[in-house]
């Protein structure tokens, strides 16, 4: 479950745009500051009483604290006895601690695990498919939707319910993906999303070029432009937006993760 765990994030960052855009239109900037800090604190002030996480307890020699805090995240009590997979996965942690400390310098620890098969040609695919996000154009469109739909010709209700329907539909998007990435894989979710994508992308670009640069009546076409960018939001916020996020970890080895990343 893990794609499924970290697609949540984005489902909870979504679901915060999307408050943040009715805040922004039934409240003045003060008062949604205001409300926004309120949440804020009481996040601060229940995180206190949350542990240390296993790996930085791990990384001062704490191994005892960090079994209490595994156990803690792991929802056990103190004196239950960790799974036989949690073990392994506690013993692996320590692994990569004592690995850590050791007296090798961090330039041979780079060069031992840079060395090992695979791990730069992994290193390239992660740094390409991080930039997915950036690349797929879905952030300008919610920013600027309104002067886009503008110099599309398309008629809106206004900049408050076009920018929420661009947010309600990265909240589905990011449900979808939570509920089959890791049914559907990672390698085929990114694929779609990407070729779809781009054959919106496509379409809205000959559309506007037909419409700056050339004569033909497109009059009866204006709904293309939105659907085209109502669909590009959504696949995007599948594939291309999400699941870059971890993708990276889990194409490298651990110990190059725990290290570099």
């Amino acid at each position: 479950i893990r794609g499924a765990l970290c697609t949540s994030f984005s489902v909870i960052c979504n679901v915060g745009i999307f408050v943040e855009f009715i805040l922004a239109e039934y409240m003045d900037f003060r008062h949604a500051a205001i409300l926004t800090a309120i949440i804020s604190i009481a996040f601060v002030i229940g995180f206190i009483f949350m542990p240390e996480s296993p790996q930085f307890l791990m990384s001062k020699g704490n191994f005892d604290k960090a079994e209490k805090s595994f156990k803690f995240l792991r929802g056990l009590s103190q004196d239950e006895q960790l799974s036989p997979e949690a073990q392994v996965d506690f013993n692996e942690m320590k692994e990569i601690a004592k690995d850590k400390s050791s007296t090798e310098s961090q330039f041979k620890i780079f060069k031992k695990h840079i060395q090992q098969p695979g791990t730069i040609r992994c290193i390239l695919i992660a740094v390409v498919v991080a930039q997915f996000p950036i690349m797929s154009g879905c952030f300008v469109l919610i920013t600027y939707n309104q002067g886009i739909f503008t110099a599309a010709d398309v008629k809106v209700l206004s900049v408050f319910w076009s920018s929420l329907a661009f947010a309600f539909i990265q909240i589905i998007a990011a449900i979808f993906t939570a509920a089959y990435v890791d049914r559907m894989g990672r390698k085929k979710i990114l694929i779609g999303s990407s070729f779809s994508s781009s054959f919106c992308l496509a379409i809205f670009g000959a559309y506007m070029y037909l419409k700056t640069r050339t004569s033909v009546d497109l009059t009866t076409l204006t709904w293309i432009p939105l659907a085209s960018l109502l669909v590009e939001v959504f696949v995007s916020s599948v594939g291309i937006i999400p699941v870059p996020n971890f993708y990276a970890p889990e194409i490298l080895d651990q110990k190059v993760c725990s290290d570099f990343i």
